[in-house]
């Protein structure tokens, strides 16, 4: 008996000790987050135990822009997600990195969706049990923290520390990209950044208050620390809404050279402008195959700069430029080998974001809808006419006076301006992961799209997705395993045996 008694014993203890390891983890996260830094180790300890552990699978939204629900404070144990507004990327979050405190601490709307670009493994906190941690006695009776949390004026080094977009550069390099940007001071009502302008400069809020204004209308406060800015540096296009100070404010201002991806491109230009100008002459100037020269480049200490040795290298360059080109091929073909086993990304398609301005490139032309999509069952798909061609699906918007039917594999599409308000919908499902998709990509890179016309079917599975490739899906993507898979076959095929990997799936 004793030993039977010393092994259930010694299971136990390694349970205990496994609790315990966690329990370690998740107060090291917490430390790290600057919300909790005044926070003593018993009332960490009080927050660690009132956290809920969650999992998303990759694809998943884990807050919407927008979302006047805010419940609930998210911090990232594993994975890595994408954070995303207006519809464009703008940062990653990682292990170590939280979200979600803006809405909760102002009691407003999401500023930005959260989707896992990976599974990924979170750790929540209920809106209460977050505001009782981070407000202690500012708590006031409503459960708001009280506005003085958010409005005192914040350092430029912090500031940018705590933006998502920067976050992950660290302290130090968010120090020198404050020292290269300037600080203004803005008069009440004055425009800092205008709807529609094209410009390269990022801002973020140091103290006073601002609006967000789209289409006159206040869609966000901003408050010192908020950041706005981010999708003209990154994307290159129009800014997406005006910034109008509310009052007195002080607003660092960073130029796009100034982002370090930014200063990466400036200084590749500026190089390749230097050599340009460095390598003009005439032929006769330049300097022949110098051996001696080439012999001394290969001692220690000795420059590169001695006459005629770069014309001597040329050959062996030449063959350095083939095995480059080998490494390439090889490095892309184990990458496709790899995507086939890659997980598959499923993703909610949005053509607009929540002010109604159109995310992918499009062509605008004349047209009208007959009837809601028989592609996706989405409240907001409709089946629309655009001259002669018939497009299905194309996606509303209750902001906007078109559709947009998209091409999601290149991120563009067809805007449709109606020339009839639309019909009655008869769909009536919200956009959810768990429906089927409307378009597919293949891991062979193939596009593939639902088809409600098609007649064909083969050992009762209907040919469901007409592809760029010679191969159609038939059927729907089996899910139980991370990388979906579909079966694959030519339109005229009586049997289905391949099965077909899935990269990208459009719900």
């Amino acid at each position: 008996m004793l030993p039977v008694a010393v092994a259930l014993t010694r299971r136990g203890f390694g349970r205990i000790d496994d609790r315990a390891i966690a329990r370690t983890d998740v107060l090291d996260l917490l430390k790290a987050i600057p919300l909790f830094a005044p926070l003593r180790v018993d009332a960490l300890e009080g927050v660690a135990a009132r956290l809920t552990a969650e999992r998303h699978v990759a694809g998943e939204e884990i807050v919407r822009q927008g979302d006047l629900h805010a419940d609930r404070w998210f911090l990232v144990a594993g994975g890595r997600l994408t954070v995303e507004i207006e519809g464009f990327a703008v940062g990653a979050l990682e292990r170590g990195n939280q979200f979600g405190e803006l809405a909760l601490l102002r009691d407003v709307a999401r500023a930005a969706t959260v989707r896992a670009e990976t599974d990924v493994d979170l750790y929540s906190l209920a809106r209460e049990d977050f505001l009782a941690a981070v407000a202690g006695p500012e708590l006031d009776g409503a459960g708001a923290v009280a506005l003085a949390l958010s409005t005192a004026a914040v350092e430029p080094a912090s500031a940018l520390a705590r933006v998502p977009l920067l976050e992950p550069l660290g302290r130090a390099a968010c120090e020198r990209l404050a020292a290269r940007g300037r600080i203004s001071e803005i008069d009440a009502g004055t425009e800092i950044v205008r709807r529609g302008d094209r410009d390269d400069t990022y801002h973020v809020l140091l103290s006073g208050r601002a609006q967000m204004i789209v289409d006159g209308e206040s869609r966000r406060e901003l408050l010192p620390g908020d950041a706005f800015g981010e999708i003209a540096v990154l994307r290159r296009v129009a800014r997406t809404a005006s910034v109008i100070a509310s009052d007195r404010a002080r607003v660092l201002t960073v130029d796009g050279e100034g982002d370090p991806r930014g200063a990466a491109r400036a200084r590749r230009r500026r190089g390749g402008a230097r050599r340009r100008l460095t390598s003009r002459g005439s032929r006769r100037n330049r300097p022949r195959c110098n051996p001696a020269a080439a012999r001394l480049r290969r001692e220690p200490g000795v420059r590169a700069s001695r006459p005629g040795y770069h014309r001597c290298m040329r050959p062996l360059r030449l063959l350095a430029t083939l095995a480059a080109l080998v490494a390439v091929a090889v490095v892309a073909a184990t990458a496709t080998a790899r995507i086939a086993g890659a997980p598959t990304v499923a993703k909610i398609y949005e053509a607009f974001n929540y002010h109604g301005v159109v995310i992918p490139h499009v062509q605008v032309v004349s047209g009208y809808c007959t009837g809601s999509s028989a592609a996706t069952k989405r409240v907001d798909a409709w089946r629309c006419v655009d001259g002669a061609s018939i497009q299905d699906p194309c996606f509303s918007s209750e902001f906007a006076n078109g559709v947009v039917c998209p091409d999601p594999w290149n991120n563009s599409g067809i805007e449709i301006t109606l020339t009839q308000p639309l019909p009655k919908a008869t769909n009536k499902s919200s956009p959810s992961l768990r429906s089927q998709p409307w378009a597919i990509q293949l891991a062979s890179g193939a596009a593939c799209l639902y088809s409600s016309t098609t007649t064909s079917h083969a050992q009762g599975k209907r040919l469901n997705y007409v592809c760029s490739a010679k191969l159609d899906l038939w059927g729907f993507p089996n899910r139980k395993k991370r990388t979906w898979t579909i079966l694959a076959a030519p339109p005229s095929a009586t049997s289905l045996r391949r099965h077909a990997a899935i990269l990208h799936a459009w719900m």
